[in-house]
């Protein structure tokens, strides 16, 4: 049905390495009281769903080139298979079989948070590429002269547009204050400012929408 029945959370830094997440969720399952058979992980791209490792995850370097799979294979015994799936192809997923997309044989997703993820279904089948990363749109370049992404390329749609990129533009120009208020807080900061029709805040999301009509 795709109803979420449970959920816990815990805070990036309370997992610092590969080891310490592959031990927190194991925690988990044991917790929950379960012997699952297969376990489907999302997570931030580029990533290899062959190998189960993630690439280069901006901003989580701790986990890059880390066996995730296997590691979680070992450390969860009952476990048969892990399969490990860039996270907007895993949400797109969802939306063709249980949400908006339902029933449609094309369709595109597109996440906009502290970056920018993308899914496509392609025929009713998700469009992976050789190694899940065919609809990684957000590190498809539209500024080549714009700023560096944390993926090491300049001028990524993620590196201008994400809620990361839209904090960075905004300290440059002088909107927000950087010590007193992170990236975080940008979503709440830019709608209020949007509602309240400023200038400034309204150049800043144009050229947002602007990038997004080019794609």
């Amino acid at each position: 049905t795709g109803e979420l029945t449970r959920h816990v959370r815990t805070p990036t830094a309370e997992v610092p390495d590969g080891d310490a997440l592959v031990a927190w969720v194991a925690q988990q399952v044991r917790a929950w009281g379960l012997i699952p058979a297969a376990l489907g992980i999302s997570a931030g791209g580029p990533l290899d769903d062959v190998a189960g490792k993630i690439v280069s995850w901006p901003r989580m370097e701790h986990l890059w080139g880390y066996p995730l799979a296997d590691k979680l294979k070992a450390a969860i015994p009952s476990l048969m298979a892990v399969k490990l799936v860039n996270d907007a192809s895993a949400a797109c997923a969802g939306e063709a079989v249980f949400g908006a997309a339902r029933g449609l044989k094309r369709s595109i997703y597109l996440t906009i948070s502290t970056g920018v993820g993308g899914g496509a279904v392609v025929g009713g089948l998700l469009l992976r590429g050789e190694r899940g990363n065919a609809a990684e749109f957000g590190h498809t370049i539209v500024a080549p002269d714009g700023p560096v992404c944390d993926c090491g390329q300049q001028g990524c749609l993620e590196a201008v547009s994400s809620g990361s990129g839209l904090y960075r533009r905004a300290v440059e120009a002088g909107l927000v204050n950087a010590d007193e208020m992170g990236w975080a807080q940008m979503g709440y900061w830019l709608a209020e400012r949007l509602e309240q029709k400023d200038p400034a805040a309204l150049a800043l999301w144009t050229g947002f929408i602007m990038i997004m009509i080019l794609l």
